[in-house]
């Protein structure tokens, strides 16, 4: 096969070319083809063969929508790529925040578990040995009243008169009044430690539950600051996200606009390109088979 043949058959292979096979070139070769299509048309303007032009200048035009939207479909797959590549690693640091601040909470709350546990323990104790301080520290009898001290005396007066009659019911008297003292005093002492037990007591709910609010208020400003700490990371998120969407659109507007003046200076290329009069005169007979696309 002559050269000649060889690049009749390579342009009417071009010319032919289907979208599938479009379609299965990469962007260089895709590139490649455009301008190789591109030479084949100005070519045949050059010759005069203007059905080949118009073959080639539907073809030109078929290769460079798909290019333009292999470049426009490229540019939208690499920003959402980019976009999900930021949603993962948001997703990531927001799963990492989560864990962080629920370990910290989480260690807050048995160390404020553990303060609780040991508060009521040492209180228990110090009730048992506070109680035992007033069991032993106050006395278990009574001082003898000025009334029993008096019939003492008289008993004693009544012993040395040796009026031992009289001196017994006396001493039965007295004896009744000690019981009745030792009784009512046991009742005062029993009821003085339940008081003193009583206000122990409530001094160590007040102190519990001032420990409770301290926890409260700890576990309140964890919130606080965990709260901030993800609001700015939500905050970062959406300016980095907004900063690349910005960028992106702006990528998309040149991307748009770089295909308009491609186009517009191709057109005007072509304008000035093209002869008035062919040169060999019209060839349309030499012309290549009709490639238009069924």
């Amino acid at each position: 096969m002559s050269d000649k043949e060889a690049l009749k058959q390579r342009i009417l292979s071009l010319i032919t070319m289907d979208q599938r096979r479009i379609d299965s070139l990469d962007e260089d070769n895709l590139m490649k083809t455009v301008a190789e299509v591109d030479q084949i048309r100005l070519d045949a303007v050059k010759d005069g063969r203007f059905l080949d032009a118009d073959n080639a200048k539907k073809k030109l035009k078929q290769l460079r929508e798909s290019l333009n939207k292999r470049k426009k479909t490229d540019i939208k797959t690499r920003q959402n790529v980019e976009i999900n590549k930021l949603e993962e690693d948001f997703q990531a640091e927001v799963a990492a925040f989560s864990n962080h601040w629920a370990d910290r909470i989480g260690n807050y709350q048995r160390e404020c578990q553990e303060m609780e546990r040991e508060l009521l323990t040492n209180n228990r104790q110090a009730l048992d040995e506070y109680r035992k301080y007033l069991e032993e520290t106050l006395p278990q009898r009574p001082k003898d009243p000025a009334k029993i001290l008096d019939l003492k005396a008289q008993l004693e007066q009544l012993v040395r008169q040796e009026e031992y009659k009289d001196a017994h019911y006396m001493q039965q008297r007295i004896y009744d009044l000690e019981r009745q003292e030792v009784e009512r005093y046991a009742s005062d002492r029993a009821k003085k430690i339940d008081t003193l037990i009583d206000q122990k007591s409530v001094q160590q709910h007040n102190e519990y539950l001032a420990l409770r609010k301290r926890v409260i208020n700890g576990l309140d400003e964890l919130e606080l600051q965990r709260k901030g700490e993800h609001d700015r990371l939500f905050l970062k998120y959406q300016n980095i996200r907004k900063n690349i969407e910005k960028a992106q659109n702006m990528e998309s507007y040149f991307l748009e606009k770089s295909i308009k003046s491609t186009s517009l200076q191709q057109s005007i290329r072509n304008y000035f390109s093209m002869p008035l009069n062919p040169p060999n005169g019209d060839k349309s007979g030499e012309e290549l088979p009709d490639a238009s696309p069924k």
